[in-house]
């Protein structure tokens, strides 16, 4: 697995409302966003879009505690066709996203807003077993995108898939480079679920219905560039102390998160051991090496016609020494 180096900005953040069964969630990316863009070129509102749904899949998969990896896919019928971002446990994040021209070169994407580039489409959230799980069934559910808003579209994904009431805050801040500030590519995202009532401990539901609709008020007003400048402060106690006074909320230790993806030559081997013999001999008549491009990390796999040759030799016909 590729694990550049972790910038000690990139964390997430659970946190809980006392006296309810109100709990929360904050993430704020960084370098993970620098390094996406560092590997791959993107235009701005592709970036700033991937960060929201990076943010919201640590997130969520923080709050269900699936052993595996929790991908969220969206797919549309326009400009832009898939995005896809995961979240592999303990701490790697990775995202990749394709245009209908397959290159981002033709479109002016910084004309286009969020609800223009998720128009008509469909978002999927999987829930997906590790290699070393093959006995854990993979798990699949589906929202339309019908809101020009990711964080809306999730709300309801949760209220009719999981009947969950939960609340969503995602904003994101691209740029081409490290600002004044230090800070390059920026996303952060805040969560808020309330939970089923405890019957062991059970709370006062008038007091968490009240306190509920409080935070769903103040969310609505809240704007991504006070979101945003959460980021700047590295935790969200500043944030929730807007919400409701500090003494009623515990947070929990931050974890942290990196860009990491789960390419590798062995991988790659495999996929070139689909393609035909004669294919493979075919391009390197035309070019000395085979190179396999990772869409994710943009990692670039090279294979000379040894490696090929014995890519396609059984091993039982390979010399013993």
């Amino acid at each position: 697995m590729t694990t550049p180096a972790l910038k000690p900005t990139d964390q997430l953040q659970r946190f809980y409302f006392a006296h309810s069964g109100i709990r929360g969630f904050w993430v704020n990316l960084n370098g993970v966003l620098d390094e996406l863009a560092s590997r791959r070129e993107y235009p701005a509102p592709i970036t700033a879009l991937m960060g929201e749904m990076l943010a919201a899949a640590a997130m969520v998969a923080d709050g269900l505690k699936w052993p595996g990896s929790v991908a969220l896919q969206a797919k549309m019928p326009g400009t832009l066709r898939t995005l896809m971002a995961e979240y592999r446990p303990p701490s790697g994040l990775r995202a990749i996203a394709r245009a209908a021209d397959a290159s981002f070169a033709e479109t002016d994407f910084s004309q286009l807003s969020q609800r223009d580039l998720l128009k008509d489409g469909q978002l999927a959230v999987s829930l997906l077993p590790t290699e070393e799980q093959p006995q854990v069934q993979p798990y699949q559910g589906l929202v339309a995108l019908s809101d020009g808003n990711l964080a809306a579209n999730l709300e309801s994904y949760f209220a009719n898939s999981e009947q969950l009431p939960t609340l969503f805050a995602l904003a994101a801040d691209p740029s081409d480079s490290t600002g004044a500030d230090g800070v390059g590519n920026r996303a952060v995202g805040l969560l808020l679920q309330k939970l089923p009532n405890n019957a062991q401990d059970p709370w006062d539901e008038d007091i968490e219905t009240i306190a509920w609709a409080r935070l769903q008020a103040q969310l609505a007003d809240l704007g991504s560039a006070t979101l945003l400048e959460t980021a700047s402060l590295g935790t969200p106690e500043a944030l929730l102390r807007s919400f409701v006074a500090i003494d009623d909320v515990k947070l929990a230790p931050p974890r942290p998160l990196q860009f990491a993806c789960t390419c590798n030559r062995e991988k790659t081997a495999q996929i070139l051991r689909t393609v035909p013999k004669n294919e493979l001999v075919a391009l390197l008549e035309e070019q000395e090496e085979i190179e396999v491009t990772c869409e994710f990390c943009g990692q670039i796999y090279a294979y000379t016609a040894l490696d090929t040759h014995l890519l396609k030799t059984p091993e039982e016909d390979l010399p013993k020494h």
